[in-house]
């Protein structure tokens, strides 16, 4: 399954949410500096689908905000 997932780095809270079929906006507290902001991004992403790290794969938008991402 591909979603698309569009980041708000540096919130004040954070949660994920689903705007549309497969499309989802995740806020985090950390910063994108040095892929803080995408591994807790992908650690949100296993707690939320219940799988494992193998399994999360992003595909495009390593360094923006909206991204690309499989989940096997």
């Amino acid at each position: 399954m591909k979603i698309q997932v569009i980041v708000t780095p540096n919130a004040k809270q954070e949660f994920i949410e689903e705007v549309e079929p497969r499309v989802f906006r995740i806020k985090t507290k950390a910063r994108p500096i040095g892929g803080q902001a995408n591994e807790t991004v992908i650690f949100m992403l296993l707690q939320y689908f219940n799988v494992t790290q193998k399994q999360v794969k992003v595909l495009h938008g390593h360094t923006g905000r909206r991204k690309l991402i499989e989940i096997s």
